[in-house]
């Protein structure tokens, strides 16, 4: 097993050549209060937002929420 959070660079926001970089690293908090975010992909900074309580999206990362797919089967039971 290893510990993402020992590499600090996972954690950014950048938009080059047109298109976003979101590193695994970078929480849902960070994503949602982004201003470039909410100007220049507004749909991603409400989609942060919608993801859990405040407590989670501090905490909750994009990585290791694109890691929780297999979650999918409890809603459609």
């Amino acid at each position: 097993m290893i510990n993402l959070k020992t590499i600090p660079k996972l954690a950014f926001l950048s938009n080059e050549k047109g298109g976003w970089r979101i590193g695994a690293l970078t929480t849902l908090h960070d994503i949602a209060s982004s201003q470039a975010i909410r100007e220049r992909a507004p749909i991603l900074g409400k989609a942060a937002r919608e993801v859990g309580a405040y407590a989670h999206q501090t905490m909750g990362t994009l990585g290791g929420n694109l890691c929780q797919g297999n979650r999918k089967i409890y809603f459609y039971t």
